[in-house]
């Protein structure tokens, strides 16, 4: 259901887009426009002319911070905690059990889906 409505949307949007003089297809290319599918729960926002769902919406929301993040200072952070890699919260590393170990360090998330993200992103496999 979402995905036929965020095309359909897309394309309406895509019409008006071109009346005014502006290249259409600009927004299947950048996100110039979020669409929120009420009643619809996973997969209800639409970008770039698809459906997202949230973990998608977290990698865009997070994307310019990440690589900022891997080159953060951390010297003053509190004993125990770490900085989340994928959006930027500290973690207090005794409070959570959600932490994946990469090359020797201890990664501390914030919630599972930035978890996720990070798996992804370093091919760790989650599935228990």
């Amino acid at each position: 259901m979402s995905g036929h409505a965020v095309d359909r949307l897309t394309q309406a949007l895509a019409e008006t887009e071109a009346v005014a003089g502006r290249d259409p297809d600009r927004l299947r290319d950048q996100p110039h426009a979020l669409i929120h599918v009420v009643g619809v729960a996973e997969g209800s926002l639409g970008m770039y002319g698809r459906p997202m769902g949230s973990l998608d919406l977290i990698r865009h929301m997070t994307a310019p911070h990440r690589d900022a993040l891997a080159h953060l200072a951390t010297d003053d952070l509190p004993p125990g905690t770490v900085i989340d890699p994928v959006c930027g919260m500290t973690v207090d590393l005794g409070t959570t059990d959600l932490t994946l170990e990469v090359d020797g360090t201890v990664h501390g998330f914030c919630n599972g889906q930035c978890r996720r993200i990070f798996a992804d992103e370093h091919g760790i496999s989650l599935s228990a």
